[in-house]
């Protein structure tokens, strides 16, 4: 799986749209990026053991429900 780490006091509102872009422009980074290949949208909502999810993304992981 491809996931973002960011630092703890990275912005809320930067961390939200990144995730947003991300996963709204999945199919066409699945295109052009071989780690992706395998993955769904879904998979960027997966817990990684040790880390937490930023603010930012957990909340539009939520609102697309992705994560409960």
């Amino acid at each position: 799986n491809v996931h973002v780490i960011v630092p703890d006091n990275f912005p809320e509102d930067v961390a939200y749209d990144m995730a947003k872009v991300l996963c709204e422009n999945f199919e066409r980074y699945k295109q052009s990026m071989n780690a992706l290949a395998s993955m769904t949208v879904k998979d960027f909502a997966k817990e990684v053991p040790g880390i937490e999810f930023h603010p930012g993304a957990l909340k539009y992981y939520k609102e697309q429900g992705y994560i409960q």
